[in-house]
């Protein structure tokens, strides 16, 4: 966390976080920053990454914040002399951005940097900021003789303490949160109207979600010049029919997991299965009646994309075991966004 005053009674308030939780004012722009925090540790996990989703920034200031931040916390834990690992996590999108069709990808595939400078989807920068800072923390480990190990999550579901709906609850589960308003205000004489169903609409909808919305509309803006060019549900840039997903305890256990294992090597994909939007309309449909879905019947008219599957067999062959189903995946996050009134 950096200096400035923001509100963690999220994590203070977790059962014994008076006991274990220290925090430490740091910042990824000031890598030595994050010198005191490390100091004595035997073990890091590097989660965080700038996220620009609304573009403000080049992305030549993103990536270079991104790797930067990221050198420097290894210069920290190699001049610590008592770092043993380090785990980075990655993402997803690290991975997807390519040429290949593939239904299936392990740990040798990466995303292309100049495919998503051409294609320049939602978030890009971040995409490409990911990609590469994956890539110069595991070569820089291994110039300084540092033990580093990058772990690569898809969509993290499951309960959650932050304040606010993560973006990736948000995503996987766009047929809860997608489905009250089919209109679209881009400006005072602009509305784009969506003739059926779409399984990403929540990309774009509700008000709980003011900034990602306006992320999304400036996207559109920006990218989206006729209404013509907007997804008919044949080929959706913004819709999935098969979404990746893992649930949050399987991310954290996958990161301990790595940290504790005697020979871990490079990349980890962590991800169980794929999910089909039939699988996560079904379960919602059957077990929470009282929240309005659209129907198997009507999901069957929509062909959006298969993302790509992330097999985890490195990491299972390693040794690991996911615990978590996809109707536990489902259930915990749906009961996680009743208890804080997104539901």
């Amino acid at each position: 966390m950096t200096d400035r005053k923001k509100d963690v009674s999220f994590l203070t308030n977790l059962p014994g976080a008076s006991q274990k939780l220290i925090f430490f004012g740091a910042d990824l722009s000031i890598p030595e920053s994050f010198n005191a925090a490390i100091e004595g540790c035997s073990g890091i996990f590097h989660t965080a990454s700038p996220m620009d989703m609304e573009m403000n920034e080049s992305e030549e200031t993103v990536t270079k914040r991104t790797i930067d931040g990221a050198l420097g916390i290894l210069k920290a834990c190699k001049n610590s002399k008592t770092v043993k690992r380090v785990i980075y996590t990655s993402s997803a999108s690290a991975v997807y951005w390519q040429d290949k069709d593939d239904n299936v990808m392990d740990e040798s595939y990466w995303s292309d940097e100049n495919i998503l400078r051409d294609l320049k989807p939602f978030g890009w920068s971040y995409s490409i900021s990911k990609t590469m800072a994956e890539k110069v923390v595991l070569e820089f480990g291994e110039q300084l003789g540092l033990d580093v190990v990058t772990i690569i999550p898809t969509l993290v579901v499951g309960s959650f303490i932050c304040p606010k709906l993560p973006g990736s609850i948000y995503t996987s589960l766009s047929l809860l949160f997608g489905y009250k308003i089919k209109l679209v205000l881009l400006s005072a004489n602009e509305i784009l109207v969506w003739h059926k169903w779409y399984v990403w609409v929540s990309q774009l909808f509700g008000p709980e979600f003011d900034s990602y919305v306006m992320c999304m509309k400036k996207y559109l803006m920006e990218n989206v010049s006729t209404i013509d060019e907007l997804p008919r549900g044949d080929k959706n840039p913004f819709g999935f029919s098969h979404l990746p997903m893992v649930h949050v305890d399987d991310i954290a256990r996958a990161h301990i997991f790595l940290l504790e294992h005697p020979n871990p090597k490079g990349r980890y994909n962590c991800s169980p299965f794929m999910a089909n939007i039939e699988e996560i309309a079904q379960h919602i449909s059957s077990k929470y009646p009282e929240i309005h879905i659209p129907t198997l019947e009507e999901l069957k008219d929509i062909k959006g994309d298969k993302l790509p599957h992330l097999t985890s067999k490195k990491l299972m062959d390693a040794g690991f075991e996911f615990k978590h189903s996809l109707e536990e995946m489902l259930d915990d996050t749906i009961q996680c966004c009743k208890d804080k009134a997104y539901l």
